[in-house]
């Protein structure tokens, strides 16, 4: 059996004291938070500790709420809408990210919708496509 790390209240609340995540209000707050997401995006999705995890949603959430509130959806990209504009728009081919995802089948069920973009995922296309991973989740 896989040995989980448990999730600890007071290392939460270490990290929450250390971030401060507030409802986002302006949009200095709107990039600190984002700047967080990207510390935290630097990881491997498997090293985050179960603390760093709930924080990562906590900021997601937050930034998600944010962008709802001041970017109608119909103004906004989907995370796959984002990987077709970019694709297209990069002149890049399937095989050009297959890579990324590991496999071609992974790969082709994320570029297809099938599957969503993983944490892990999001990053190494922000990597190679050199912008904010947040625009994949």
């Amino acid at each position: 059996m896989k040995n989980t790390p448990r999730f600890s209240k007071k290392k939460y609340g270490a990290l929450l004291l250390k971030v401060l995540p507030l409802k986002i209000r302006t949009p200095q707050e709107y990039e600190r938070l984002v700047a967080e997401v990207e510390k935290l995006m630097e990881k491997e999705e498997t090293q985050l500790t179960p603390e760093e995890d709930r924080l990562l949603d906590l900021l997601a959430d937050l930034i998600t709420a944010y962008d709802t509130e001041h970017y109608p959806l119909e103004q906004r990209m989907t995370p796959h809408q984002m990987l077709h504009y970019l694709m297209q728009h990069g002149a890049h081919k399937h095989k050009d990210i297959w890579p990324l995802f590991g496999s071609k089948s992974v790969a082709s069920e994320v570029i297809n919708g099938h599957r969503a973009i993983s944490k892990t995922h999001a990053r190494q296309l922000g990597q190679f496509f050199k912008i904010d991973p947040g625009v994949f989740i």
